[in-house]
């Protein structure tokens, strides 16, 4: 096993968006698009229902009241899909993530240097290591993460050998802490 990795990247070369995407996807699952398609389908034939059978004889004035209410409910929905995307876009164009980021992980935990990130983690932190593209992620919850891209990676350390010892490492933690726990 190894004593320690050392790593440098550029935040500019993470796709913090995407990664953020898939993330959130993997959290929710690929249901949570189909249930809100399925609540709004529900919805709108049950004002359909109520137009025709609760108020026959009323012009269509709930109908196109629902609708337009809709409408709106969509363009803010995609109102603030725009921003945060936008938002997310000049997060990352600030000068601090266009520096280098260096990393330096062992047995006891994970240091960053550089950009937006100065920080100790220890493996009793972090929650899981995961594969995602190109990308292993440390993760510290379901959507913070520490990247390490594939092309920052030594010549001499295949990204299986980094996955093992960094769940090597985290799972050493995991007992420690439930041993330290119990005693």
């Amino acid at each position: 096993m190894r004593e320690a990795i050392y790593l440098t990247y550029s935040w500019r070369d993470i796709p913090v968006a995407k990664l953020t995407n898939r993330l959130t996807m993997r959290f929710f699952g690929p249901l949570r698009w189909i249930a809100l398609l399925l609540a709004v389908t529900v919805l709108f034939a049950t004002f359909i229902l109520l137009q025709k059978h609760v108020f026959p004889h009323e012009t269509g004035t709930q109908l196109s009241t629902v609708l337009a209410a809709m409408a709106c409910a969509l363009m803010l929905g995609l109102g603030n899909t725009l921003g945060h995307k936008r938002l997310q876009a000049a997060l990352m164009a600030a000068p601090i993530r266009q520096k280098e980021c260096s990393l330096a992980i062992n047995e006891h935990g994970i240091a960053s240097e550089g950009g937006a990130l100065h920080s100790h983690v220890e493996w009793s932190d972090v929650t899981e290591i995961a594969e995602m593209g190109s990308f292993v992620l440390i993760m510290l919850s379901p959507l913070e993460y520490i990247p390490i891209p594939e092309f920052s990676l030594p010549p001499d350390l295949s990204r299986t050998e980094l996955v093992e010892t960094l769940r090597e490492w985290h799972e050493a933690a995991q007992q420690d802490f439930s041993e330290a726990e119990y005693a």
